[in-house]
């Protein structure tokens, strides 16, 4: 405010600071620096932030030093303000200067002082406030105006939050694009079901795999072929192709389709062409490493005299080293054209 811009509404007399646990000594010299009497304090303001290892014994120590002292916390009012708990303790302890002096003494023809006492992370601070008579009406002069509107000066504004102001807010903004939203819908929404209806309508003849001789003469090469490898593969090549009759479409793209779909087989039976490759070739790889660990060549088989005879023997157990240069070098099988 212009109007109250210079005025004083109290002043600082000093400050000290220690630990929490000497609250009485901070406040002893402080009021010996600013040569105060303990019955000129009438209000005492403490602010402890939580965490802060301050036991009752010694708070209680503090409160009897100040036996004429009304104690006061901004917490009690706002909870704990955190950086600011500072600043909010000196504003409350000022204000209840101010009404202190009005209700017990009835006279503001003297001056007024309070202790302001902070502790956080085991730290004390405590400074000396005083109000004169002139300060004190200053404060009830600026506390009887009203804030004014503008905006630069404004403190107070009403903010509404909750699911029900959301939803309000929802349902009462206007969309403006809503029209145009709601032609494109339906637009797209007709054309995309007349020409599903009409594609479903129309059905073509099944392909059956007879009508495919590169496909049939594949698949009955691929069946008739024995394998020794682990796994079976058999179960692989007997898909049946795609039924035509879920694709509406006109005599060329069903050609393309047909195409397509021998293309596709052709590449699967190449991927188990060449997979069969690779399993004979681990199998091949597995047999050896086999017989190496037993002691003994794969293409040798013991005799049961050698078997009997081996079985009187005691049993001794053989460290297994591994063979790195008997293992033949891996080749990779050479994989097929697949087409796209």
């Amino acid at each position: 405010d212009e109007s109250a811009s210079g005025r004083a509404y109290g002043q600082i007399d000093g400050l000290a600071f220690g630990q929490s646990t000497d609250m009485t000594r901070i406040s002893d010299t402080l009021l010996s620096q600013t040569q105060t009497q303990i019955a000129d304090i009438i209000v005492a303001e403490t602010s402890i932030a939580p965490g802060s290892q301050i036991t009752q014994i010694e708070l209680n120590g503090y409160q009897a030093l100040l036996p004429k002292a009304s104690f006061t916390s901004a917490e009690q009012c706002v909870g704990h303000t955190f950086a600011a708990s500072g600043m909010a303790s000196l504003l409350h302890g000022l204000l209840n200067i101010s009404q202190r002096a009005i209700s017990d003494h009835g006279s503001t023809l003297t001056t007024n002082k309070a202790l302001i006492a902070n502790v956080s992370e085991n730290q004390a601070s405590q400074l000396l406030l005083s109000q004169t008579p002139i300060e004190l009406q200053a404060l009830r002069e600026r506390l009887g105006t009203e804030l004014k509107s503008a905006a630069k000066h404004q403190l107070i504004k009403t903010v509404t939050l909750g699911g029900r102001d959301i939803y309000q807010h929802i349902v009462d903004t206007p969309l403006a694009a809503l029209p145009t939203i709601k032609s494109k819908m339906a637009q797209g929404t007709a054309s995309s079901i007349t020409t599903s209806v009409l594609r479903l309508c129309h059905r073509q003849r099944p392909m059956l795999a007879s009508d495919n001789p590169i496909l049939t003469k594949d698949t009955a090469q691929t069946n008739s072929r024995p394998t020794n490898v682990l796994g079976n593969l058999n179960s692989m090549t007997t898909k049946s192709p795609l039924n035509a009759s879920s694709i509406n479409a006109s005599n060329h793209d069903l050609a393309a389709f047909q195409r397509n779909q021998q293309l596709t087989q052709a590449a699967h039976l190449a991927f188990l062409k060449s997979r069969s490759a690779g399993m004979k070739v681990a199998d091949a790889l597995l047999k050896q490493q086999l017989a190496q660990a037993l002691g003994h060549s794969p293409a040798t088989t013991p005799t049961p005299q050698s078997a009997a005879a081996q079985s009187t023997q005691p049993t001794q157990v053989e460290t297994l080293k591994p063979d790195h240069a008997n293992v033949p070098p891996y080749i990779a099988p050479t994989p097929a054209l697949k087409p796209c």
